[in-house]
């Protein structure tokens, strides 16, 4: 461990009610003995920092507590759909014997530099943001920067402690501490859980067991509350945010749909977000928004963190030098453009939140920061952090009035559902096959009494849960931005159900669908299989079965496989389809995947039980089809045979929104004696002469001339080939 890494982390001058810790040692200009102990901690730190009349040589044991802040950035080109870094600061508060030359009224959350960082930061590691308090023996503080240096024989500690920071036991053989010392590498006691909700006591509490042998329960309670919301728009001297303070409270306060409503919608109303009001230091009212003026010029200095630091020192001047947490829940800063490409970025579990101009009036930004404020981590999916968009705790959208939720790990950690939430370990039920209602966000206060909004999938020797939900497309989440109305399944990475931890999406289900999870809490052998069987009541009743599949004794259903071909044309996201039963139940069979490609040809096979009527009905948002003008795209069904049952777009020309074919699956191969209910579609050429334009000139010409002259693999003036019109001359019955 001989490379120095340096944690880049926040700077800034803040006021907090949680535990703050009180910088004890002496300063450089103390006695002979400590400055010798300042010059070797400085030889030490040589390659990070100068020496500096503005340093704090600590000696003594300092407390700080730990905080994790997350810093979102918008897609590039190696990033098509944005990434973050994560950066741990720290709290302190200064007393008077170190105020001579900076503001005391003001604590800090300073910069960690330790320069025997492993993997970013051994220290804070595997500390909880807002829970964890670190102890170091000695450090170099930098009160302008500022940040705090760690040399290398410092002995450092985190303690996993949910008292006050003056409360900590100092044995060093509690289990609730990693014990770090920079001499000998040496490493000590057990994992500790990452971040945690309940920074406010009017939202949640929290109570954990900390013998690390065993799995903690979390008991969080929902978050729930009204939140008293203050947004800082920040102006620099060379630089102001774009949307003006009648626009910010509207695109955070009162929209349709901004981080008040949103909020509010998808908790029903069990979270809302008020704005704050009161009054600056020179009675100037504050009706939720504050305009601050820092005396930064951007084009000088465009350092985030420089520009934070001067807002944030600007507003407690403004704000008369304090925001108690007792009359501010969250702090929102909007900066103006000009200091750099992130997006925004946001302490989790804490109250601030910091967006790049535009950003501020993006729904999706606010209800993503805040998210983090609130104890959520990212929503992943198989690349990186951001690919689960069916929440929005995943990419996010320079868009207004986006409605949209969470995905289940969320749903489930922010509580709101719990009244509809099933936790159960499938290994260890009486029943090796259950079936479950599922309901989405949207369908909560209309859903039936044995509905589920979330069910969980517990993992006793593991924190990696199974969340499993309904992300239907509808109301309050009708918008979201992907796999609408299908049955996803997410597993949260890291931390307790309740909190903070990031989750990644591992299937997404259509009806028919099933995904199976190997070696389930790490026993071999020991798959769970988790299949969308219908949908009932006009979409809003997803029926799943949870299957272990050693203890289960299936018979399965006899059904016969059925193909759905669609091909897509310039807008792939305006079609969908389902099957569905004619008549009984009305159950649904089968379902579109997730057209997200231009002009790309789909295969979907569903099996259909036998002597059932069925109904298939497609549906184009945009009411214009599947061709001509927007593209080659179809649309037709196969029976087992390979038979065309019926087919439309380029096949049937014509615009539409919803269209509907019938169709009926006869006896299975046991009851040979009944006659099949869907003979074969006769395979017939169209009859007489058509309007063919051929090289931009009108011609009427049928099927004959098509064969004879090779035309078949042409296609007509509408983009449909000609041996669809021509089939059996063409030679293509058997392609139908």
């Amino acid at each position: 461990m001989n490379t120095f890494l340096q944690v880049l982390l926040a700077a800034t001058v803040l006021v907090s009610s949680a535990s703050s810790s009180t910088l004890r040692g002496s300063t450089v200009r103390d006695q002979d003995e400590s400055q010798s102990h300042y010059q070797r901690a400085l030889r030490e730190l040589s390659s990070f920092v100068p020496e500096s009349e503005h340093h704090r040589h600590l000696t003594e044991e300092t407390k700080c507590r730990l905080y994790l802040q997350v810093i979102d950035y918008p897609p590039t080109e190696e990033h098509p759909r944005g990434y973050s870094v994560d950066e741990w600061i720290c709290f302190l508060r200064l007393d008077d014997e170190y105020n001579s030359d900076i503001d005391s009224s003001h604590p800090l959350y300073v910069d960690i530099v330790d320069p025997e960082s492993v993997d970013g930061n051994v220290i804070v590691g595997t500390a909880r943001s807002g829970f964890s308090t670190l102890l170091v023996s000695e450090a170099i503080l930098d009160v302008k920067q500022p940040k705090m240096y760690i040399p290398r024989h410092a002995q450092v500690k985190v303690v996993d402690n949910d008292d006050d920071d003056d409360n900590h036991d100092d044995n060093d053989n509690d289990n609730s501490a990693y014990n770090y010392n920079n001499d000998n590498d040496s490493l000590a006691a057990g994992h500790i859980s990452i971040g945690h909700l309940g920074t406010h006591q009017d939202i949640n509490d929290y109570n954990s067991n900390s013998n690390n042998n065993q799995r903690r329960t979390s008991t969080t309670s929902a978050v729930t509350g009204n939140l008293k919301t203050l947004v800082v728009r920040v102006t620099a001297i060379d630089s102001e945010v774009t949307a003006k303070p009648n626009q910010l409270f509207d695109n955070i306060f009162t929209d349709d749909s901004c981080l008040a409503t949103q909020y509010k919608a998808c908790s029903y109303g069990k979270l809302t977000m008020q704005p704050y009001k009161g009054t600056t230091v020179d009675n100037q009212p504050i009706n939720g928004i504050v305009d601050v003026k820092v005396g930064v010029k951007l084009a000088k200095n465009d350092d985030v963190k420089n520009l934070q630091y001067h807002a944030v020192t600007e507003t407690y001047k403004a704000m008369g030098g304090a925001m108690p947490h007792s009359e501010i829940d969250l702090v929102l800063f909007c900066f103006p453009p000009g200091s750099g490409g992130w997006a925004a970025y946001a302490m989790v579990n804490e109250r601030f939140s910091y967006y790049n101009n535009e950003a501020c009036s993006s729904v999706s930004a606010q209800l993503h920061e805040v998210g983090h404020n609130l104890g959520l981590g990212h929503s992943g999916g198989g690349k990186t952090h951001y690919d689960d968009t069916t929440g929005f705790m995943g990419e996010s959208y320079n868009e207004d009035d986006t409605h949209m939720c969470f995905n289940p790990a969320k749903n489930y950690q922010l509580g709101w559902y719990d009244d509809k939430v099933v936790d159960y370990n499938p290994l260890t039920h009486r029943d090796a096959v259950r079936t479950f209602v599922v309901n989405g966000v949207s369908d909560y206060k209309n859903s039936i009494s044995k509905a589920n909004i979330v069910v969980r999938l517990e993992m006793p020797d593991k924190t990696e849960d199974f969340y499993i939900g309904f992300n239907r497309k509808t109301g309050i989440n009708r918008d979201t931005k992907g796999d609408g109305d299908r049955i996803t399944v997410v597993r949260k990475e890291i931390g307790l159900p309740k909190e903070y931890g990031m989750s990644v999406k591992h299937a997404a289900l259509s009806i028919g669908q099933f995904h199976v999870l190997e070696n389930f809490n790490n026993e071999q052998n020991r798959s769970i299989r988790i299949k969308y069987d219908t949908n009932t009541n006009n979409g809003r009743d997803a029926t799943i079965t949870i299957t272990d599949i050693t203890r289960a004794n299936e018979v399965p259903i006899p059904c016969a496989e059925y193909v759905v071909e669609l091909k897509t044309d310039n807008f792939p996201n305006d079609n969908s389809w389902v099957i569905i039963e004619d008549g009984g139940t009305g159950q649904s069979y089968g379902a579109n995947p997730e057209y997200n490609e231009k002009n790309k040809l789909y295969t979907t096979t569903v099996c259909l039980p036998y002597n059932t009527n069925y109904k298939f009905e497609i549906v184009d948002t945009y009411k214009d089809g599947l061709c001509c003008d927007q593209g080659d795209g179809y649309f037709r069904a196969l029976d087992p045979d390979g038979v065309q049952l019926f087919a439309g777009g380029s096949y049937d020309p014509k615009d539409f929104q919803v269209e509907e074919f019938k169709f009926s699956v006869g006896a299975g191969p046991q009851n040979q004696n009944q006659l099949p209910t869907n003979p074969p579609v006769p395979c017939k050429d169209r009859k007489g002469k058509f309007n063919w334009s051929g090289n931009g000139k009108k011609k009427w010409r049928n099927c004959r001339w098509i064969l004879r002259r090779k035309k078949c693999d042409k296609s007509d003036k509408n983009g449909k080939q000609l041996w669809m019109h021509c089939p059996k001359k063409c030679g293509r019955c058997s392609a139908r």
